[in-house]
């Protein structure tokens, strides 16, 4: 059982460390798209119908797609001015603490995201711009972001969780 769990761990960050990888291009496309867009609105008086809705729909993917690579890489934000001055001990309940936070705040991306995504794939949602993309793709991204953020979340707090009990039994005793 324990092999499968750090199987699924790794899986988790493999797919995370690819989907932020692919991700990170969307940025290079939303600027050539809107450059493209300026330029035509503005030099030739022809803009597009597409290119915002389609920029707007990149975007949400670097977003949905990227959190699990962000949390995987820890570059999220933190008080590390506060954090670093706990002990092994305080910074271990300090964890516990944000964990349960993350895992409210991902239960709510998940349940909601899947209301919305099944409600959109139902009536094959599309925006109500003059170009009418589907939004179902979009916020199908919600809930799966959101369980690939969980699984990242909990193989965190272990790892931190573990390495923070390891210290405390290295530290001096208080007494």
């Amino acid at each position: 059982m324990l092999r499968q769990i750090k199987y699924l761990g790794q899986l988790v960050d493999g797919i995370n460390e690819w989907l932020g990888k692919i991700s990170s291009y969307f940025i290079l496309v939303i600027m050539a798209i809107a450059t493209m867009e300026v330029i035509l609105r503005y030099g030739f008086s022809n803009p597009t119908i597409w290119a915002w809705d389609v920029n707007i729909q990149l975007f949400a993917a670097f977003i949905f797609l990227g959190a699990g690579y962000t949390l995987l890489h820890r570059t999220i934000i933190t008080v590390d001015v506060l954090y670093n001055r706990f002990s092994p001990t305080w910074r271990a309940f300090a964890d516990v603490i944000t964990y349960v936070c993350c895992l409210t705040f991902c239960a709510v991306i998940i349940w909601g995201g899947t209301t919305m995504a099944v409600k959109s794939w139902s009536v094959l949602e599309t925006s109500r711009s003059f170009f009418e993309p589907p939004l179902y793709y979009i916020k199908t991204l919600i809930p799966i972001a959101g369980v690939l953020m969980v699984i990242q979340w909990t193989k965190r707090f272990i790892s931190d969780f573990t390495d923070a009990m390891k210290a405390r039994k290295r530290e001096p005793s208080e007494h």
